[in-house]
């Protein structure tokens, strides 16, 4: 190792290496830090809202019930076009506000991406078709992809050379923010109210009256726009052409894009079908259940479905001698088949369920042993009454592996890649999620079980996304810096895309826990490109 710089010594006379990376980190640096872990976060939220509200939105839009089978289906559909503008407007916003960045400077650049962003997300307040959401998620995306590949260059050119991983890292785990902030939205608006939950998305916009007054430009960039002027050869910034036809740019870039590749593509393919894991565990463990462990499940299970006002207690019988899975299932049962209120009548999980919950209500209280009611009571369990309840288990144990595991690793990746290298640190991550990627979805057979390997499973899949923010703006020299992170990482959104896509097929054919299984192979071809990867560690940031 070189000796340290004068910049990277303290007045003691001790290198800053030996000490925290944040020692000798100025009041500026950190106001950098905070502006764009901020726009980040914001970044976040605005696509969250639309992942919670995305079902109220399209069906009052569609006109149609999204507790019946057509209208779920019409409501997916348009929720998949609504994604895939998502990520086309990401890819080409990306890149259209990277080279925004490069040409007329990151301060400029970062306020017109949450500008946009803003705007078209509070425009879905007033949407009155399925089509107006789809496109106005692609105007959304345009900036989201921007704002990021903006703020990860800033900051790597503001940040001295043996801070800058870690404050990329910390950058990019701010994001787990924004997901807080749009789960307590969800808890706090209803989901007749997702008008106004978008109208708060306007609410970034106040971060361009900080970013006005605090942000500078960039010295790296100015000194880069001076060169430039100087020197009537010198290439112009922001010059896609440059990027990609430049041989050295050229690899780099294709080498940036692989990885987001499989970072993106496996947190679609594999990390978003944790909530659909969880559902199958909680359908599959039925089986093995039974005595008072059963009876807790179908408790659970018909707990969203009673309706203590539509049936009071003084209509059950003999309710002294009921046991809780009896006064369960009597309460439902009675609430369909005598329809004592309107809204009953019409709820067609109900209506399906009616013989079942008829025939275990009749056969529980007339005395029949286990072996006879058990299995009517699996059917219960495991059938699609159960759907309330495994989504909201479903949806918790996504908030466990996200602000555990998945938090971890993004904290965790940025001081490995110090310690170690930044190649080094990519190959634990992906040979991580090679491994823990199929044993999760292969091995989880209880809830329990399923929470703890998906949250182990989520370091690695999603830890490895603060690699990108580190590593990206070092592979680039400042002229093109934020075009070729944002290449990296936005275009990246359009194989995520084809993922979606063939996910689909490939869960049909092999069942979802044998698919994830064949995805997880993604991360091998994410170690074969980091074999060809650059290391930038200690390495100054090229002009």
């Amino acid at each position: 190792m070189s000796e340290p710089t004068n910049a990277e010594t303290s007045a003691e006379g001790t290198p800053q290496e030996k000490s925290p990376w944040y020692t000798g980190v100025t009041r500026y640096q950190w106001l950098v830090l905070a502006i764009a872990s901020a726009g980040w976060i914001f970044d976040v939220f605005e696509g969250q809202l639309f992942v919670i509200y995305k079902t109220p939105a399209m069906a009052e839009v569609l006109d149609v019930d999204g507790s019946t089978q057509a209208g779920k289906d019409a409501i997916d559909a348009w929720s998949i076009y609504a994604l895939a503008s998502f990520l086309v407007g990401g890819a080409l916003g990306g890149l259209v506000f990277g080279v925004l960045a490069d040409r007329i400077g990151r301060q400029k650049s970062m306020i017109w991406s949450i500008a946009v962003y803003s705007f078209f997300t509070a425009l879905h307040f007033w949407v009155t078709d399925a089509w107006q959401i789809v496109a106005l998620r692609f105007f959304v995306a345009m900036g989201v992809g921007g704002e990021w590949a903006i703020a990860a260059s800033l900051v790597s050119e503001v940040f001295p050379k043996r801070a800058r991983a870690a404050a990329g890292g910390i950058f990019h785990a701010s994001s787990v923010l924004g997901a807080v902030f749009a789960s307590l939205c969800g808890m706090l608006l209803a989901e007749s109210d997702w008008r106004f939950a978008f109208l708060i998305g306007l609410l970034p916009a106040l971060l361009i009256v900080w970013i006005r007054a605090s942000l500078k430009e960039s010295e790296k960039w100015q000194e880069s726009q001076s060169a430039v002027s100087d020197s009537g050869t010198a290439p112009a910034s922001g010059s896609v052409r440059e990027l990609l036809l430049t041989p050295r740019t050229r690899s780099r870039a294709l080498i940036g894009l692989s990885l987001a590749s499989v970072g993106l593509g496996t947190y679609w393919g594999i990390y978003a079908w944790g909530n659909e894991l969880a559902k199958q565990v909680l359908i599959d463990d039925v089986a093995s259940l039974s005595g008072a462990a059963l009876d807790e499940r179908v408790v659970e299970v018909l707990a969203p479905h009673i309706d203590e006002s539509a049936v009071p207690d003084d209509l059950l019988p003999s309710q002294s001698e009921l046991t809780s899975v009896q006064k369960s299932i009597w309460k439902v049962t009675l609430r369909v088949t005598r329809a004592l209120d309107e809204e009953s009548a019409q709820i067609p999980v109900l209506k399906e369920n009616e013989l079942k919950l008829l025939a275990a209500a009749q056969v529980s209280h007339n005395g029949a042993t286990r072996e006879f009611v058990e299995p009517l009571l699996r059917e219960l369990a495991a059938g699609s009454l159960g759907d309330s309840y495994r989504g909201a288990k479903a949806s918790s144990a996504y908030l466990v592996m996200n602000f555990t595991g998945g938090l971890l690793g993004l904290l965790c990746f940025a001081p490995l890649a110090s310690f170690t290298n930044r190649r080094k640190a990519f190959t634990v991550y992906h040979i991580g999620a090679l491994i823990m990627a199929p044993v999760t979805f292969l091995l989880a057979s209880s809830y329990f079980t399923c929470v703890m390997l998906l949250s182990v499973m989520a370091f690695f899949v999603v830890g490895m996304h603060a690699g990108y923010a580190i590593y990206f703006p070092e592979l680039f020299p400042t002229r093109l810096r934020a075009t070729g992170t944002s290449f990296c990482f936005n275009m990246a959104r359009l194989v995520s895309a084809i993922v979606i896509v063939g996910r689909v097929p490939l869960k049909a054919e092999f069942g979802l826990r044998n698919a994830v299984s064949i995805m997880a192979l993604l991360f091998a071809a994410g170690l074969v490109t980091i074999w060809f990867a650059p290391e930038t560690r200690d390495t100054d940031l090229e002009d």
